[in-house]
């Protein structure tokens, strides 16, 4: 069964007259967002997480909290029984491209698996609205960019084929049980809005350069033979504020337009902008002014040489956009991974978003500490 837990002001019925959200890995760097925007938009919110990534003081008070796992059906039927939840927006999944070549068969049961669960525990309680997070990871190795929500899906690793699979599963369940979905496909995020919403993924590219930088292992700089200007992958980087806005937009119009989305619909989520891993290397170095020691390893399996979104469909059907530049990126992690650490942040430009942000004194809240990574990709995850 999950534990129910409760921040200060929240009650299992809707006091504002706006939808119920659930957001399943809603303690996560990118769910941790989607909460505080819908939160602060006046949304009642459950936050559905097993913390093994995630942090309870990502999430604000007044946001209902269950701790528990997709695959765990009971706990998952349980949480809709408490809760009047319409619609999800379903985030939480394992998402490292190297971690899924090499334990490919748990990746299906947490990403697949659980999204099967939830399917079956939305239709047994009636629930018809479906935000999912998909990833980039399901175009495989494109033969050009940008790409668009058209072209043809060719996941070249484990992890992209349970996205793909997902989509599969959540398009199936519209077309038998009336479902109404919107895909949205990351592509790499990065960023950070203050330290409590630092990325702390092992496989973060940024993470590993800022460890680096600051006496770590030297940075594995994975594959400088693609075909590629400089040799080294390119992908798409979004800020982790600008995904959060686009799944605000998107429940605003699940909740107000239902009409929009009678069916389904799938939408890329970047900047359509491609930068090298020589160039984010750069870039990190500008900011912090001094070298990344780093030395060249050959390509990873399962990693293909270049992903840039087309996100004009995201950018017209939820009205949205994003606002934040590379340097805004680097800038705003680097501040979080220096107040992290302890260390003194360099003052960055003026136009970084300083959101504050009010945050649970309710349950598990200690920090996790950033873990020491040995020869970690030098290209994220595209999620």
């Amino acid at each position: 069964m999950p534990d129910l837990r409760q921040g200060s002001c929240c009650a299992p019925q809707n006091m504002r007259g706006y939808m119920t959200w659930l957001v399943t890995g809603g303690a996560g760097y990118i769910g941790g967002r989607v909460v505080e925007h819908l939160h602060r938009a006046g949304y009642e919110v459950v936050v559905f997480d097993d913390l093994s990534t995630g942090l309870r003081e990502r999430i604000p008070p007044g946001v209902s909290f269950a701790y528990g796992a997709l695959t765990d059906y009971r706990a998952v039927q349980a949480l809709f029984r408490q809760y009047p939840i319409r619609g999800v927006v379903h985030l939480a999944a394992r998402k490292s491209v190297g971690e899924s070549v090499l334990r490919p068969q748990w990746y299906w049961r947490e990403n697949v698996d659980g999204l099967s669960i939830l399917l079956n525990v939305m239709n047994q309680s009636g629930v018809r609205h479906l935000l999912f997070a998909s990833s980039a990871a399901v175009y495989g190795d494109p033969a050009s960019s940008p790409v668009n929500e058209l072209m043809k899906t060719m996941p070249i690793n484990p992890y992209g084929k349970t996205k793909l699979v997902g989509e599969s599963l959540i398009r199936a369940a519209g077309d038998r049980h009336g479902l109404s979905w919107l895909v949205l496909r990351h592509f790499n995020v990065a960023g950070s809005v203050g330290p409590r919403f630092a990325d702390r993924s092992r496989t973060s590219l940024l993470t590993n350069i800022f460890r680096a930088a600051t006496g770590g292992p030297v940075l594995a700089v994975l594959g400088t033979q693609y075909p590629t200007p400089d040799g080294t992958a390119i992908r798409d980087y979004v800020h982790v504020d600008d995904v959060a806005s686009a799944y605000a937009k998107a429940v605003d119009l699940f909740s107000k337009q239902p009409s929009r989305w009678p069916g389904g619909e799938i939408l890329n989520v970047g900047r359509g902008t491609g930068t090298s891993v020589r160039e984010v290397i750069a870039e990190v170095e500008r900011v912090i002014g001094r070298v990344v020691p780093r030395r060249e390893m050959p390509n990873r399996p399962g990693d293909p040489a270049a992903v840039v979104a087309d996100p004009q469909n995201a950018m017209d059907r939820l009205v949205w956009k994003p606002e934040s530049e590379l340097a805004e990126m680097v800038e705003s992690a680097w501040q979080a991974w220096c107040a992290l650490s302890s260390g003194r942040p360099r003052q960055v430009s003026g136009s970084l978003r300083r959101t504050k942000i009010a945050m649970s004194s309710r349950g598990p809240s200690a920090e996790k500490p950033m873990v020491a990574a040995r020869s970690l990709a030098a290209t994220m995850s595209a999620e």
